[in-house]
């Protein structure tokens, strides 16, 4: 649990670089590829439900280890809204080479979306945390 606690604890302290670090490999990948506004949407909202979902996970860690649930929703949902994303944007015909400045794009979007709530939450849940 302590070992849990301390991971927690370092992506709490390192969220504000790894936002900043998700926000230029977006720009990034946004120069070199296609550029959605609806793409982008998916990404954040599937940003936002990781958040929620990791941010839940970790209060209730310490009543319900269930660490291999957690990571296959996880899994689920962000390769899942990626292929979603994907496929409501620019059909399901493939995209040949732009599929990983697509993934970067999505990627970087909604784990920028959880370091950015995170950062912004961080003192709260440094308040809440168990003893």
């Amino acid at each position: 649990m302590s070992k849990t606690l301390k991971r927690i604890e370092l992506f709490q302290r390192w969220a504000p670089l790894f936002f900043a670090l998700a926000i230029v490999i977006l720009i990034i990948s946004a120069w070199y590829g296609p550029l959605s506004p609806g793409y982008l949407i998916r990404a954040l909202i599937t940003g936002l439900d990781f958040s929620v979902l990791t941010i839940a996970y970790w209060r209730w860690e310490s009543k319900y280890p269930s660490r291999l649930i957690w990571s296959g929703l996880s899994v689920v949902l962000i390769m899942g809204g990626f292929y979603w994303s994907k496929d409501q944007t620019f059909g399901i015909a493939p995209v040949g080479g732009l599929f990983w400045i697509l993934a970067t794009q999505f990627m970087s979007t909604a784990f920028g979306v959880f370091f950015g709530v995170l950062t912004t939450v961080r003192i709260k849940l440094k308040e809440n945390a168990l003893p």
